[in-house]
Protein backbone atom coordinates (compact mmCIF):
# COMPACT_ATOMS: atom_id res chain seq x y z
CA UNK A 1 0.00 0.00 0.00
CA UNK A 2 1.50 3.37 -1.15
CA UNK A 3 0.32 6.50 0.14
CA UNK A 4 1.29 9.99 -1.37
CA UNK A 5 0.99 13.31 0.66
CA UNK A 6 -2.51 14.77 0.59
CA UNK A 7 -3.50 17.86 -0.82
CA UNK A 8 -3.75 20.49 1.50
CA UNK A 9 -7.08 22.18 0.64
CA UNK A 10 -8.48 18.09 1.62
CA UNK A 11 -7.40 18.62 4.56
CA UNK A 12 -8.60 22.43 5.31
CA UNK A 13 -12.14 21.64 3.79
CA UNK A 14 -12.86 18.06 5.43
CA UNK A 15 -10.64 18.96 8.97
CA UNK A 16 -7.76 16.28 9.57
CA UNK A 17 -9.48 14.14 12.07
CA UNK A 18 -12.04 12.91 9.42
CA UNK A 19 -9.46 12.93 6.65
CA UNK A 20 -7.29 10.50 8.51
CA UNK A 21 -10.01 8.69 9.75
CA UNK A 22 -11.09 8.23 5.95
CA UNK A 23 -7.93 7.39 5.35
CA UNK A 24 -7.30 4.82 7.66
CA UNK A 25 -10.80 3.36 6.70
CA UNK A 26 -9.58 2.81 2.88
CA UNK A 27 -6.02 1.07 4.07
CA UNK A 28 -7.92 -1.01 6.90
CA UNK A 29 -9.77 -2.54 3.56
CA UNK A 30 -7.03 -2.36 1.64
CA UNK A 31 -4.95 -4.62 3.62
CA UNK A 32 -7.82 -6.89 4.45
CA UNK A 33 -8.28 -7.54 0.64
CA UNK A 34 -4.26 -8.00 0.36
CA UNK A 35 -4.37 -10.70 3.63
CA UNK A 36 -7.05 -12.28 2.15
CA UNK A 37 -4.92 -13.07 -1.26
CA UNK A 38 -1.92 -13.87 0.87
CA UNK A 39 -4.08 -16.35 3.09
CA UNK A 40 -4.78 -17.46 -0.07
CA UNK A 41 -1.43 -18.80 -1.59
CA UNK A 42 -0.20 -20.01 1.74
CA UNK A 43 0.59 -17.19 4.08
CA UNK A 44 -0.35 -17.32 7.98
CA UNK A 45 0.14 -15.52 10.88
CA UNK A 46 0.78 -18.54 13.01
CA UNK A 47 2.62 -21.49 11.78
CA UNK A 48 0.51 -23.73 13.53
CA UNK A 49 -2.44 -22.97 11.65
CA UNK A 50 -2.85 -22.94 7.84
CA UNK A 51 -5.36 -19.65 6.83
CA UNK A 52 -5.49 -20.76 3.55
CA UNK A 53 -8.77 -22.69 4.52
CA UNK A 54 -10.35 -19.84 5.36
CA UNK A 55 -9.05 -17.17 2.70
CA UNK A 56 -11.59 -15.56 0.44
CA UNK A 57 -14.62 -16.64 2.55
CA UNK A 58 -17.48 -15.32 1.14
CA UNK A 59 -18.50 -12.96 3.62
CA UNK A 60 -14.71 -11.91 4.82
CA UNK A 61 -14.22 -8.56 2.82
CA UNK A 62 -18.18 -7.28 3.40
CA UNK A 63 -18.03 -7.63 7.18
CA UNK A 64 -14.33 -6.47 6.60
CA UNK A 65 -16.07 -3.37 5.09
CA UNK A 66 -19.10 -3.55 7.47
CA UNK A 67 -16.99 -3.12 10.61
CA UNK A 68 -14.46 -0.29 8.95
CA UNK A 69 -17.57 1.85 8.00
CA UNK A 70 -18.98 1.54 11.44
CA UNK A 71 -15.76 2.15 13.59
CA UNK A 72 -15.14 5.26 10.98
CA UNK A 73 -18.77 6.53 11.53
CA UNK A 74 -18.03 6.22 15.19
CA UNK A 75 -14.50 7.60 15.19
CA UNK A 76 -15.86 10.35 13.68
CA UNK A 77 -18.01 11.74 16.53
CA UNK A 78 -15.71 12.98 18.71
CA UNK A 79 -15.78 11.69 22.50
CA UNK A 80 -17.71 8.77 21.44
CA UNK A 81 -14.35 6.14 21.84
CA UNK A 82 -12.59 8.55 24.54
CA UNK A 83 -12.30 4.89 26.56
CA UNK A 84 -12.15 1.11 26.01
CA UNK A 85 -15.51 0.47 27.69
CA UNK A 86 -16.84 4.00 25.81
CA UNK A 87 -15.78 2.37 22.21
CA UNK A 88 -17.21 -1.02 23.43
CA UNK A 89 -20.54 0.73 24.31
CA UNK A 90 -20.80 2.59 21.41
CA UNK A 91 -19.98 0.05 18.99
CA UNK A 92 -22.59 -1.59 20.25
CA UNK A 93 -25.26 0.69 19.78
CA UNK A 94 -23.91 1.85 16.47
CA UNK A 95 -24.21 -1.95 15.07
CA UNK A 96 -27.89 -2.00 16.53
CA UNK A 97 -29.07 0.51 15.15
CA UNK A 98 -26.77 -0.02 11.40
CA UNK A 99 -28.63 -3.83 11.65
CA UNK A 100 -32.02 -2.23 12.19
CA UNK A 101 -31.60 0.57 9.34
Amino acid sequence: VHLRPLPPDLVERYGLRRVAITVAQWLAFELSIWHEIATAYGWSSFELYPEYLSAFSPEDLYSNLFGIKIAGGLLVNSGEAESDVLYDRQMDAWLRATLQY
